[in-house]
């Protein structure tokens, strides 16, 4: 598996005097561009987390940017992510989400269950799910009675446009005023979620990985498949069909490359009719 180029990412701007828990783990990062590698040998950690259950996900309906709240069942989700990362003895230099409630909801849950209130929480729109254009909402027989089955067969490519004056299109929302044009689609393909997300992955996550720091992301079904596919350079396997909620996914990394991926706790598998990442 080669190695992703690293090195030209620069130093993580996490490393400085706020961060001495971060340098006692992890070599200085150097000045000048190093090979790729983790310098002293020390083994990165990254672990991927989906939300837990939000309200359009018990109700089966396609969610992406529409912010829904987490159900209780998703809350009690999201501290069982964190016992599991407490109890396995993971620690993190920071926390990356998204900003979407049920994202931001688990990852305060997760970090509180964990006794670590004061970790760095940074939210981020590139890490928002997978816009489904017209389809959010919906659920998949109400797309399907609309649409066809045609769409349902090609899920992966760009859905039908989310209409401009529609309210819940993200050029109508305060939040996403004064992003460029990606950060209000009306609708995304994997290959442009793929897009959207990896310039967080080149300047949060790879350069913490290469200086052997832990990185715990939370964000949502579709993301994680595209920080997994960005991770392994698409040379893991697949996912579980969809995600499972707020159960972690541990990647150890040696040399710019993933060691290992493994699932932390007892997998929740969700059933349903929509497909992978819908929400």
């Amino acid at each position: 598996m080669a190695a992703w180029g690293l090195a030209s990412f620069g130093t993580p701007p996490f490393y400085g005097k706020q961060s001495a828990p971060c340098i006692r783990r992890c070599a200085r990062p150097r000045r000048r561009r190093a090979p790729v590698s983790v310098e002293n040998g020390d083994v990165a950690c990254v672990v991927l987390l989906r939300h837990g259950e939000s309200e359009f996900n018990a109700a089966e309906r396609f969610t992406g940017w529409t912010d829904a709240e987490l159900t209780e069942k998703g809350r009690r989700q999201a501290r069982r992510a964190g016992r599991l990362l407490r109890e396995a003895g993971h620690d993190f230099d920071f926390v990356l989400t998204s900003w979407l409630r049920r994202a931001v909801r688990t990852a305060w849950l997760a970090v509180e269950e964990m006794d670590r209130m004061w970790l760095p929480v940074e939210s981020h729109w590139r890490l928002n799910e997978r816009h489904f254009g017209a389809f959010e909402g919906f659920t998949r027989s109400e797309v399907v009675a609309r649409w066809g089955e045609e769409p349902m067969r090609r899920i992966h490519e760009r859905p039908p446009a989310m209409a401009v004056d529609d309210e819940r299109h993200p050029a109508r929302a305060d939040r996403y005023r004064g992003l460029p044009v990606a950060g209000r689609p009306a609708g995304e393909g994997f290959d442009d979620l793929i897009e959207r997300v990896r310039p967080v992955f080149e300047e949060r996550i790879a350069p913490a990985a290469r200086h052997g720091g832990s990185v715990l992301v939370v964000a949502h079904g579709v993301v994680v498949r595209a920080l997994d596919r960005l991770l392994g350079q698409g040379s893991l396997g697949g996912l579980p069909v969809p995600v499972p909620p707020a159960t972690p996914l541990v990647y150890r990394l040696d040399q710019g490359q993933v060691r290992s991926r493994d699932w932390l706790g007892e997998l929740e598998m969700v059933k349903g009719s929509l497909p992978s990442g819908a929400g």
